[in-house]
């Protein structure tokens, strides 16, 4: 999906929306359906999801 350096991500969590900024601790969750929205390098690129996990 996406794999680098981003300025900011919102991602849905299986509880509710997370996001997450550059230095954020390291943590994991499951993902539940939605918009993952990742900007980076003054572009936006979003993801249609039906569930996972998300690791930082």
């Amino acid at each position: 999906m996406f794999d680098g350096e981003a300025d900011a991500v919102v991602a849905p969590a299986f509880d509710g929306e997370v996001g997450i900024l550059p230095n954020h601790a390291p943590f994991m969750t499951l993902l539940g359906a939605g918009t993952l929205t990742v900007r980076h390098a003054d572009a936006v690129t979003r993801f249609s999801i039906k569930g996972g996990f998300l690791q930082v």
